[in-house]
């Protein structure tokens, strides 16, 4: 069985959970912007990816996160913990 990240790695989406009105999530290690509305603003801890390559939809089960080419496995393993940290 494979994990998560290989699933979405080689799906390259990947559905993280619910978002309403305001959605906002901050850094846990410097505290900047990462999500602003559905918006991905990113933080210097995600280097070169920050403002780019991230863009989350609704869906009827919650929202769906793509990723450009541009984002490795340890980046979306680092993200997806940080929203499911939230119960994103």
């Amino acid at each position: 069985m494979s994990s998560p990240i290989i699933k979405f790695v080689k799906d390259r989406s990947y559905s993280v959970g619910a978002i309403g009105e305001g959605f906002a999530v901050f850094c846990p290690d410097c505290s900047g912007t990462l999500f602003k509305n559905e918006s991905w603003v990113g933080c210097h801890c995600y280097g070169d990816l920050k403002g780019k390559g991230l863009t989350l939809k609704k869906s009827a089960t919650g929202i769906k996160a793509s990723f450009s080419d541009d984002w490795d496995e340890d980046s979306i393993s680092m993200l997806l913990t940080v929203l499911r940290e939230k119960n994103i």
